[in-house]
């Protein structure tokens, strides 16, 4: 997550593209931590600390798999851990599937303020974060 953070703060386009596109603010983005992998990386299950499993096609370890060119979107517990990495592929792979949940990842909703008075479900969590950012203000905030 660190790796690919400071590889889209170096990515002037793609910051372009979410503050044009996707209405963030450099705040948001970097508060989210909001990545950018340049390329297709293999990588080792047990480096992430996953169990190793074995590809039944070739016999050899199984890989994770974090393609690119791609937008990569963590999601942190309370204690800033990643418990999921989504990737929003630039390219969509063969089978068409623009986003991409990386081997280990949970699947709970994101959710912001939780116990409020009002809830507002969306598509994405870039939806979410354009949200969060425009109205964060009004969190907790009960008319009389």
């Amino acid at each position: 997550m660190d790796h690919c953070a400071g590889q889209l703060q170096r990515n002037s386009e793609a910051v372009a593209w979410l503050q044009a596109e996707r209405g963030l603010n450099a705040e948001t983005i970097s508060r989210a931590g909001l990545g950018w992998n340049d390329r297709d990386l293999y990588q080792a299950r047990t480096a992430w600390g996953l169990q190793p499993e074995m590809n039944q096609q070739t016999g050899r370890d199984k890989k994770v798999w974090l393609p690119g060119p791609s937008l990569v979107i963590p999601m942190t517990d309370d204690a800033g851990q990643v418990i999921r990495l989504r990737i929003r592929c630039s390219k969509p792979p063969k089978d068409g599937s623009r986003y991409i949940v990386c081997s280990g990842s949970g699947m709970q909703p994101l959710t912001f303020w939780d116990n409020q008075a009002a809830v507002a479900v969306v598509e994405s969590e870039l939806d979410a974060l354009l949200l969060s950012q425009e109205v964060g203000e009004l969190k907790g905030k009960r008319e009389s």
